[in-house]
């Protein structure tokens, strides 16, 4: 355990924890905006102005498509090779507050500085053909 905390560490420090930041910041602002545009999708918390200008953001952007329920988005996602998590989050009362406990939770997305705008696209491109 030892051992690997020190790779951990190592591996952040050779990088850098401001670049990481900036990298994954650029990422969801990015992913934000565009899925924003896509008719049909409802992305939940503040909108990049509010959120990009935030010190930390942790690059965690929900989502959910009008009429869908997240588990069957998150579904047809996975089986173009894309990751997400749906449903609650073990967070149900954010739910409740965000409107979204009855049809399921949303479906969330988490990115990185290892994630690229290719992935990105990728991803804005599958949800459109979802729509």
């Amino acid at each position: 355990g030892v051992a690997a905390l020190g790779a951990g560490v190592e591996y952040v420090t050779k990088i850098g924890i401001n670049k990481m930041q900036e990298i994954h910041t650029a990422l969801w602002k990015y992913f934000s905006s565009e899925a924003r545009k896509i008719k049909g999708i409802k992305v939940y918390g503040p909108d990049d102005e509010v959120r990009g200008t935030a010190k930390l953001n942790t690059g965690i952007l929900s989502l959910n498509i009008d009429g869908m329920e997240p588990a069957a988005v998150s579904a047809e996602l996975a089986q173009n090779g894309i990751c997400t998590r749906a449903g609650f989050h073990c967070a149900p009362l954010a739910h409740k507050t965000l409107g979204t406990d009855m049809c399921g939770g949303t479906v969330r997305f988490s990115m990185n500085h290892l994630n690229t705008k290719k992935e990105i696209d990728t991803i804005l491109n599958v949800l459109q053909e979802i729509v």
